[in-house]
């Protein structure tokens, strides 16, 4: 007994005296290691220019590139833009209404593998966590859809309000 004691009292005594030098330099570092204060320069102020970086002669003066005008839509833009958009309408409210059963079947999955054996618990929670991620998965994808229908039209309608 005496002969596994003295390892024991080596190891306990090893360890004591790298907490206290770890205590010792955590108590002494943030006073030692202190940073000196930021100093606060403040920034120059430019001049506001008196010229108007107006554009007109259809060249931006800074960059001499053309500006493109605007394209505007015609009848049939739009009417591609209107099924398009049933189109995507229709695939979104698909992808949400699986997103929805998928979330149920994880909830059944957990709620019937409280009776598991513990690996197969495991393994439906596992498959409860991918149904989960295609989940989520489906929602962006219908979240994409509803962008593409909002932000779809590439052109500007006649007539319409500018914003």
């Amino acid at each position: 007994m005496n002969s596994t004691l003295s390892p024991v009292r080596r190891l306990g005594a090893t360890l004591l005296i790298a907490g206290i030098a770890a205590f010792g330099s955590v108590a002494v570092a943030p006073a030692a290691s202190a940073e000196e204060p930021a100093v606060v320069q403040e920034a120059p102020v430019a001049e506001p220019s008196a010229e108007a970086p107006a554009v007109a002669d259809g060249k931006d003066k800074d960059k001499d590139k053309p500006v493109k005008a605007p394209k505007f839509c015609t009848d049939k833009d739009l009417e591609k833009h209107a099924k398009d958009s049933a189109k995507w309408n229709e695939q979104a409210s698909t992808f949400t209404a699986l997103a929805g059963k998928s979330r149920e079947a994880a909830a059944v999955l957990r709620e019937k593998s409280a009776n598991l054996k513990p690996g197969a618990k495991m393994l439906a929670e596992l498959l409860a966590r991918g149904l989960d991620k295609a989940a989520t998965a489906l929602d962006g994808q219908a979240q994409k859809l509803v962008d593409q229908v909002a932000l779809g039209l590439q052109c500007v309608v006649a007539g319409a309000p500018r914003f």
